[in-house]
């Protein structure tokens, strides 16, 4: 999220997590309409990190749902859309956080929600990692003709 979006960690701790990204002219549509996806995983990147503050290092979990509702159209002038994160509800394997994504003038542009999967049991495996599409080994040649 930091380099795709420029998007930076503003304030963290127990249950809560703020960033920040410019509303920037990159994330607009043909149109100059600015992308809702951008909004959204704004949102979404603040929720997992706010939820990741609520469990051991290294602990697993995942998104288990996620909803993003536009408010008003966000000006690509450059200046922060800042998000803050919220967990509502933490229980042993669910949690349930909220966002709220909010332009330089304080005004609300997308409000979200999401649960997520804890599985206190499973640790990351770093080892195990899947490389990107990009950097999958190539198997075969992609122009050969179908056999």
């Amino acid at each position: 999220m930091c380099r795709l979006l420029s998007g930076t960690p503003v304030d963290a701790g127990e249950g809560f997590a703020d960033w920040q990204m410019p509303a920037s002219e990159w994330f607009c549509t043909a149109a100059r309409g600015f992308y809702g996806g951008a909004v959204a995983l704004l949102a979404d990147g603040t929720m997992v990190s706010a939820v990741a503050t609520t469990v051991d290092a290294g602990t697993a979990f995942a998104t288990l749902s996620f909803t993003c509702s536009f408010l008003r159209p966000v000006q690509p002038d450059g200046r922060p859309l800042m998000a803050k994160a919220r967990v509502a509800h933490r229980g042993r394997t669910i949690a349930m956080c909220t966002a709220e994504i909010t332009d330089a003038d304080g005004k609300r542009v997308a409000m979200a929600s999401s649960s997520s999967m804890i599985v206190p049991t499973e640790r990351w495996r770093r080892g195990e990692m899947v490389p990107p599409l990009d950097e999958s080994p190539v198997r075969g040649d992609a122009n050969a003709a179908p056999a």
